[in-house]
Parts: structure tokens; sequence; C-alpha cells
């Protein structure tokens, strides 16, 4: 199976139009949840909406895998 890199791009949702903010990256995944590597210190709050994208090569166009909802917040990530 090839590698993906996982990446993830913000996007907060204001007033119906997501508005992207910076990268985070996803740090581990499991059967029903992801983490990222961004927490209360990038600014992340419970219920923001996250779109995630995948490449499976370095140079190749990034494809949209998921959009998730932050349930859990700590420091430094969620």
């Amino acid at each position: 199976m090839k590698r993906l890199l996982l990446i993830l791009a913000a996007a907060a949702v204001s007033a119906g139009v997501a508005r992207a903010q910076e990268m985070f990256y996803v740090i581990k995944v499991t059967p029903t949840l992801l983490y990222l590597d961004a927490g209360l210190a990038a600014g992340v709050q419970p219920r923001d909406h996250y779109l995630i994208l995948a490449r499976d090569a370095s140079d190749g166009p990034y494809a949209p895998v998921a959009e998730v909802a932050v349930i859990r917040v700590a420091e430094g990530y969620s």
C-alpha cells in the first residue's frame, strides 16, 4: 500500500464561509479518531472543522480525504 502523506489544511467556518488559516499535520489515526499537531496554543477550539488532504507522491496534487470536527483540545494537540 502506498504511504499517504496526510496534511491538514485548516478551514475555520465563519458565517457559512470557510477561510484557510494554516496547515497542520495528522500525527495519529485510530479507527474512530484522528489526532492533529495543533492545540490550544495554535488557537484550535472544539467544534472547529478541518479538511484533510492527502497526496501519494511528494510532487503530486493534494486530494480531499475527509472533513473532521474537533471534539477535544489539549495544549499541543487535538
